[in-house]
């Protein structure tokens, strides 16, 4: 055996069940949902200003006036997100004693995300009128068509498609760790 493949075959074996990587993992693991929030809160932000856009007109300047700091946060929130599930990850492998990728970080940080998600469509804006785009300075008011409608209803959607992709993967990485668990086990 190459003695550079045994030192990383070694090194996962050397942390195994260690309090250290035990703590690492559950911190890394907060982290990861808790960074995940303001990452959610941040794509909710963007998907509210497109909703804006779709369901009044663009001289609506009703929100205007908030300076974009949830979007910053939310970019901030993606990358400590990333950086935290990636150490969940490492820490996962390493007190396990085992070289497969866990894929619980995804799902820690997909949580995160939808609660993030929900929490900014519950701040939403209205529409100024229902079904109808108001010009407040052109009065030249439009229906809405089928994207104006889709948009108005996506405080509901949005967070629940979130909500099925966080299960999806949740049921993958079960499906997974069974599957893997069967192969280690015969």
């Amino acid at each position: 055996m190459n003695a550079k493949y045994r030192a990383r075959h070694e090194r996962p074996q050397r942390w195994h069940g260690h309090p250290v990587v035990l703590t690492a993992l559950i911190v890394a693991s907060v982290a990861t949902v808790a960074l995940g929030v303001p990452a959610g809160l941040g794509f909710g932000g963007v998907v509210a200003q497109f909703r804006t856009m779709a369901i009044d007109s663009i001289f609506d300047d009703r929100g205007d006036a908030d300076p974009p700091y949830v979007v910053v946060w939310g970019t901030l929130g993606v990358f400590g997100c990333v950086f935290t599930a990636g150490l969940a990850g490492a820490a996962a492998r390493r007190y396990r004693g085992r070289p497969a990728r866990p894929v619980f970080p995804a799902v820690l940080a997909l949580a995160g995300g939808t609660v993030g998600v929900w929490m900014s469509a519950r701040e939403w804006l209205p529409p100024l009128a229902v079904g109808t785009a108001v010009d407040p300075v052109f009065h030249q008011d439009e229906p809405w068509g089928f994207w104006g409608w889709l948009c108005y209803y996506a405080d509901w959607w949005v967070p629940a498609l979130m909500l099925v992709v966080t299960l999806l993967v949740l049921g993958h990485a079960v499906t997974g760790r069974r599957r893997y668990t069967e192969r280690s086990t015969s």
